[in-house]
């Protein structure tokens, strides 16, 4: 087990659920950081920052060498184990403890690299001795391990579901790829192209930057698209004026940016303090109109989906949830799926899924 797959699986057992990746790391890591007195090339306390960290979660960077360094000595365990055992009550809800045993036994069980014998002993005493045995294990593995490239749900032919793991963005701005595509982004239903930018505070609906619809509009601005260009392609290809919106949930706005088709689909509405709301009905209606849209439009080239409802739309939908919902709509519409459909999944997420 990598320290990726370690920190994966007991994220969803984190006690304060808001807790950032990094500051979960930076907690889980502090018994060996204090104890074995690691400190940066400046002298200071040793610190993994919100780069590294995703970079570790994603299987993209192996662990530091600094943090490998202590294990060169003997008697790593027992120094650390008493604070160790702090960060499993502070930071970990104590009350899962048998769901987190299984899950690391079930991962164990999986785990190819790992020896029968080596199993045996990593699982073998009281739950805080697991975890700070299994933590130990994982920091001296190869954290580099690619994710696998995709996941087939559904095919029919030359027509497929599949999961892949990555960021939609990299799918529809990759200009390496020359292929036809489609991405699809979730937005408003008025089509919103204003973007909030801190506390800038103005009376037209903004759209946050953390949201795909905002980083979707960063994106195409700096292309050099004005917000007034945009919008009109987007009311020319809707084929509407602005007295028209809102439109409905489902409507979509078909646009090209090199080097790819972007079907920009309306998930949520502005309520009267000009807050984004969805629900899980709307999110379906979404699904099942760009399932008819892709359908007639589509023209057979794979389109990209992301989770949609899990963030700033509102929907309240957890990645599970969000997840489970695009699989049974797409798969209770099979007749009509001509094309090769890929939903987006960050690889951080896909390994919290039941897939």
């Amino acid at each position: 087990m990598t320290f990726g797959e370690y920190v994966i699986l007991l994220k969803p057992y984190r006690l304060i659920r808001q807790m950032s990746d990094e500051e979960f790391v930076e907690n889980l890591l502090y018994p060996l950081v204090e104890n074995e007195d690691i400190r940066d090339k400046d002298g200071n306390e040793y610190h993994l920052d919100k780069s590294r960290v995703s970079r570790l979660l994603n299987h993209r960077d192996d662990i530091p060498e600094a943090l490998r360094k202590p294990f060169e000595k003997i008697g790593v365990e027992e120094r650390i184990s008493s604070d160790f055992e702090v960060f499993c009550e502070t930071c970990l809800n104590i009350s899962e403890k048998e769901q987190i045993l299984k899950k690391i036994k079930t991962a164990l069980i999986d785990d190819a690299n790992i020896s029968d014998k080596e199993k045996e002993q990593l699982f073998c005493g009281e739950f805080v001795s697991v975890l700070l045995k299994l933590f130990i294990h994982s920091l001296k593995q190869d954290n580099r391990q690619s994710p696998p490239d995709s996941i087939t749900i559904w095919t029919n032919g030359n027509n497929y579901i599949q999961i892949v793991p990555g960021d939609i963005f990299g799918f529809g701005f990759d200009k390496r790829n020359k292929k036809n595509r489609i991405v699809v982004i979730p937005v408003d239903t008025s089509f919103e192209t204003q973007i909030t930018i801190d506390t800038e505070t103005v009376r037209e609906p903004l759209v946050s930057t953390e949201s795909l619809h905002g980083e979707f509009l960063q994106r195409i601005y700096k292309k050099g698209i004005s917000q007034s260009e945009l919008k009109t392609r987007i009311l020319t290809n809707l084929e509407i004026d602005t007295n028209d919106l809102p439109t409905e949930v489902g409507r979509i706005a078909s646009l090209y940016f090199e080097p790819a088709t972007f079907f920009l689909i309306a998930i949520s509405s502005f309520n009267e303090n000009k807050n984004a709301r969805s629900n899980k009905q709307y999110i379906k209606k979404a699904i099942d109109d760009l399932i008819d849209y892709y359908d007639s439009k589509g023209q057979g080239y794979k389109i990209y989906v992301p989770l949609m409802g899990t963030g700033l739309s509102r929907a309240f939908l957890s990645n599970q949830e969000s997840y489970n919902l695009i699989k049974n709509t797409l798969l209770g519409s099979k007749d009509k799926l001509q094309g090769k459909i890929h939903i987006v999944i960050k690889p951080e997420v896909i390994s919290e899924l039941t897939l």
